[in-house]
């Protein structure tokens, strides 16, 4: 285009000059240098830039350090799909973890005897395993979602306004990942989490089979809305934590076997096993908060972290702050595996 415009004008100005006294180009150097200086600037770009002579010409290509922009969106459903595949598969878990951080002498056969006996009827048996379980996938549909949206709203608008756009080193990648993670943890406990929690650990351990909306209104007739919110800063550190170490030690995986190509897919079972050792890595970590939390939202549970960081070790020791940490793995690690495996799917299927 550059050159069809040059020309256009040089020949435009050489056709009025030729109404003068038999003017031509080619008595004139200068103007046909003129005329030839558009192809021999074209030459030369291309030159300086690597390409043969005669050779197409090609698009310039992106910036390589420029950032890939991400769809939030995308995640939001991703993670929705994700969150009910993980409850409905690990749910049992999660019933039996529970149970024995509120027993931590029981031990895990004796609690999951205790559960199986608890009720009649479908109320009781290997249906008490499944208790709660529709509103706590309700829980994870928004939950999950939540999480994965904001952490990918809080990576994107880091990296637009702080980094401006620029792709991060790895070792700033990592950190930004880190914090990403912290508000996805923040954003999920205040808006979802620490109320379902509260319900669902007062649901489990209540002496007498009760239906979730009877603990619900229990909750908020005898200790009001706020009530709903007990032991909100250790759940609130629990997810934090949670997820300030599941989304760096993930993708710092998932990188390393992208061989730090960000357009290679991973097959499933690659993200399922990344998800699984994130899980792990990050119950190993913060068990003690979990603990804590279970500790504090039980019914007649003591009201400050500092009561119930005193009433755990009065009844084991140290030992007792990882109670039902073999069990939270058991649960985390595959729940991990499939919310991180099933949501890379997701994306993938979205484009």
């Amino acid at each position: 285009l550059r050159v069809a415009l040059h020309i256009s004008v040089r020949c435009s100005a050489c056709m009025d000059l030729r109404n003068y006294s038999g003017f031509s180009p080619m008595r004139n150097p200068s103007l046909l240098q003129s005329l030839r200086s558009p192809f021999t600037a074209y030459a030369d770009d291309r030159k300086e830039n690597g390409a043969a002579p005669g050779a197409p010409a090609t698009p310039t290509p992106p910036k390589p350090n420029a950032a890939k922009p991400g769809l939030p969106w995308q995640r939001l459903v991703a993670g929705a799909i994700a969150g009910t595949a993980d409850v409905w598969a690990c749910h049992p878990l999660d019933r039996i973890k529970t149970h024995l951080q509120n027993n931590p002498k029981l031990g895990i056969v004796n609690s999951t005897k205790e559960i199986l006996a608890k009720g009649q009827g479908t109320m009781g048996g290997v249906y008490a395993l499944y208790e709660g379980i529709l509103p706590m996938t309700a829980e994870a549909i928004v939950k999950v979602g939540i999480r994965y949206f904001a952490f990918q709203f809080f990576v994107e608008q880091y990296t637009h306004h702080v980094l401006h756009d620029i792709k991060p080193s790895k070792e700033k990648q990592f950190f930004v990942n880190l914090m990403g993670g912290g508000f996805a943890g923040f954003v999920e406990s205040f808006a979802v989490v620490i109320p379902c929690e509260l319900l669902k650990v007062r649901h489990m351990t209540t002496s007498h089979n009760q239906s979730f909306s009877g603990v619900l209104k229990d909750v908020v007739k005898n200790e009001g809305i706020r009530g709903l919110y007990s032991g909100g800063t250790a759940t609130f550190l629990r997810q934090a934590t949670n997820h300030m170490v599941r989304f760096p030690v993930f993708y710092l995986i998932t990188d390393y076997m992208k061989d730090g190509d960000q357009h290679k897919h991973l097959h499933i079972s690659q993200n399922v096993l990344a998800g699984g050792i994130a899980g792990t890595a990050s119950t190993l970590i913060n068990n003690p908060l979990d603990t804590i939390k279970t500790r504090m939202q039980r019914v007649g549970g003591t009201g400050s972290v500092g009561e119930a960081v005193a009433s755990i070790y009065r009844d084991g020791g140290l030992k007792a702050y990882w109670a039902g940490c073999s069990m939270r793995i058991a649960r985390v690690a595959p729940g991990q595996a499939i919310t991180f495996g099933v949501v890379e799917w997701v994306l993938r299927l979205l484009g």
